[in-house]
């Protein structure tokens, strides 16, 4: 899944609806641009970002922008009462198969779109609570509460997770891979809604 599951995924969870038209938890704008690449600087309210073909941008931080830490994670890491967003793929028999779990932070409860709901690329999001957490040698299962109903997935050995937490703009360094998504300005600068970061 890697780089074009983070921009997908978090475009779900964030927009709600799989758009680039949604609006980031915490503001009313709505963003209009993803863009991927390496932290040059850090300082202030703003972030130089240096992107594949597009030379160094500056990135300006607001009150209301989400920076989130984004690190692998065990599935053993998931407890009863976790947020999840889950990417799934389904299957022939009409099962779910996971592809891609991020184990969402506490602020994300009651922005992020509540349900499931398919995706553009063919696969199935589901955004939910965790009510029960099995693991079996014959099979691994996670049992999802959401507003309207609930989901049984299957997870894989090749399932990728993940944890995403809130962090602060300090927090960032140099060198970091990192996802905006925000507003592109007139004078070629980003105001970000959101910056993701992959963590060591």
């Amino acid at each position: 899944m890697g780089r074009q599951g983070l921009q997908t995924v978090l475009a779900v969870i964030i927009a709600g609806a799989g758009t680039l038209g949604g609006v980031v938890p915490g503001s009313a704008q709505p963003a209009n641009i993803v863009r991927e690449g390496t932290i040059n600087g850090v300082g202030g309210n703003s972030i130089t970002v240096a992107l594949a073909g597009a030379g160094v941008t500056p990135v300006k931080v607001s009150p209301t922008t989400f920076v989130i830490g984004r690190r692998r994670a065990s599935l053993e890491s998931i407890k009863p009462d976790d947020f999840l967003a889950v990417t799934a793929k389904r299957e022939d028999n009409g099962t779910l198969t996971a592809i891609l779990i991020n184990i969402l932070p506490p602020e994300y409860r009651g922005r992020a779109r509540d349900g499931q709901f398919p995706m553009d690329s063919g696969n199935v999001m589901t955004n939910a609570t965790v009510m029960e957490y099995t693991a079996r040698v014959e099979n691994r299962m996670l049992y999802l509460k959401y507003k309207d109903g609930a989901a049984a997935i299957a997870v894989t050995t090749t399932t990728e997770v993940h944890r995403l937490a809130v962090i602060r703009l300090s927090d960032l360094r140099p060198g970091a891979h990192a996802t905006v998504r925000g507003v592109a300005n007139p004078d070629g600068s980003i105001t970000a809604l959101s910056i993701t970061v992959e963590e060591p």
